[in-house]
């Protein structure tokens, strides 16, 4: 069980880190898709750690421009 939340961890950040979902309206903060995909990866049962790490990975590549 603790093998398939990571994987719903990870498919959570990479979706919001590739960039691919599209956001209608005014640009969001760079930070902002991540901040969902953290939300989501805890309410899917994630471990705080792991998506707090995951975060701040997203976040590293949505702002920095990596």
């Amino acid at each position: 069980m603790r093998a398939f939340r990571k994987v719903i961890a990870g498919a959570v950040f990479a979706l919001a880190c590739s960039g691919s979902v599209a956001v209608a309206g005014p640009v969001e903060p760079c930070d902002k898709p991540c901040w969902r995909a953290y939300q989501m990866c805890l309410a899917s049962g994630g471990d705080a750690t792991e998506c707090q790490q995951a975060y701040n990975t997203c976040v590293v590549d949505m702002c920095m421009g990596v």
